[in-house]
């Protein structure tokens, strides 16, 4: 019997199939690949915030914080969970390895910073909103001083502090450490829709949130 081999249209399906289930396979390993990296970043966000809390204990209270995150690391600066270790504030998804003066937010949401108001820290993905930086947001006062006002009054509508109005933020929704590494922010307008922002609260417990946070509080 004569061997007659595949027809063109046969050898189109199969090619077809093929491209489909590699297509598919790409897709289970980018996304197994993603919840992997989400899932380390959440782990150096534990450990950061078990530290924050035994430096609390060690420095004079819960409302005590490092100046700077990096301290947490320099055992001259009360650091000693994390003495020596920096690569835990780096996030998987960060491939600038701490480099990116942003931190993984789009470079029109810090127009106008000057370099003092930026919380940025050399070798840091995250965003450190207790920093002892000048906070861009009021003059005068640093980004710690701000969120202190901002955990006891809420964002309020006056000039801080003479007059502060608005209603306390719980401190477990409210973030002091925030990572946005985990979404490519294209617009502004993302800010209110996507939840892929991974934070530490006042509270130490970590959390998912959209940029402007305050959005998903009740």
């Amino acid at each position: 019997m004569r061997y007659q081999g595949f027809t063109l249209i046969e050898v189109l399906i199969v090619l077809a199939i093929i491209a489909a289930l590699s297509a598919m396979l790409i897709g289970v390993l980018f996304v197994g690949d993603t919840t992997a990296q989400d899932t380390a970043c959440r782990h150096n966000l534990k450990q950061i915030a078990s530290a924050l809390t035994n430096w609390q204990l060690s420095n004079g209270g819960s409302d005590k914080f490092p100046g700077k995150l990096l301290w947490l690391s320099d055992a001259n600066k009360g650091g000693r969970d994390l003495e020596g270790d920096f690569r835990i504030y780096r996030c998987p998804h960060d491939h600038s390895e701490g480099a990116d003066p942003n931190m993984g937010r789009p470079a029109a949401w810090n127009a106008g910073w000057a370099l003092s108001q930026t919380p940025f820290e050399e070798g840091s993905s995250y965003l450190y909103e207790m920093s002892q930086a000048d906070c861009p947001m009021h003059s005068g006062v640093t980004w710690a001083t701000w969120k202190r006002w901002q955990r006891q009054f809420g964002n309020g509508t006056a000039s801080y502090p003479a007059k502060i109005g608005g209603r306390p933020f719980p401190g477990s929704q409210m973030p002091i450490l925030r990572c946005f590494h985990h979404h490519d922010w294209d617009s502004v307008s993302e800010a209110e829709d996507i939840q892929r922002v991974f934070n530490v609260s006042w509270g130490a417990n970590v959390f998912t949130s959209r940029p402007q946070w305050e959005l998903d509080i009740p």
